[in-house]
C-alpha cells in the first residue's frame, strides 16, 4: 500500500455470525486502517489537499467511512485531550492499578461533559 497514489483504497467485506464488516484500508499521506459494521467504500466523494511537492491543492478521492470518521470524531478527540491535561499522576508498578486509574479518569471526563452538556 506504500507504493499507491495518495486517495487510494482498499475495501475488503466479511460477513460474522450475519453483521456485516469492512475493512478499508485509504492512502492519505500515510496508510490509515478502517473497521466498521456501518459504512463502506462507496458512495466515494473528492476532498482537496495540499501537495508540498507541486505547491498545489488538488482532488483525491475519498471513501464515505472517512468522511464520517471526521465528521464525528471529536468525542473521542475530546476525551483524549481533557485526559492529557488532567490525568492522575499517582504511579503504580503494578499494571492493574494504572489501568483502574486510567479508567477512573475516562469516568471523571465524562461525567464532567455531561455535566456540562446538562
Amino acid at each position: 500500500m506504500e507504493k499507491e497514489i495518495r486517495g487510494s483504497s482498499f475495501e475488503h467485506m466479511a460477513n460474522i455470525e450475519g453483521i456485516d464488516i469492512t475493512s478499508l484500508v485509504w492512502k492519505d499521506n500515510k496508510t490509515v486502517t478502517f473497521l466498521s459494521t456501518l459504512y463502506g467504500k462507496l458512495p466515494q466523494s473528492h476532498i482537496e489537499r495540499y501537495y508540498r511537492k507541486t505547491k498545489k491543492r488538488l482532488n483525491i478521492a475519498c471513501p464515505m467511512l472517512v468522511k464520517q470518521y471526521n465528521k464525528h470524531m471529536g468525542g473521542v478527540d475530546l476525551l483524549d485531550s481533557n485526559i492529557g491535561r488532567y490525568h492522575n499522576t499517582t504511579r503504580s508498578k503494578k499494571w492493574y492499578i494504572t489501568v483502574f486509574q486510567h479508567l477512573f479518569d475516562m469516568a471523571v471526563v465524562n461525567s464532567w461533559l455531561l455535566y456540562r452538556r446538562i
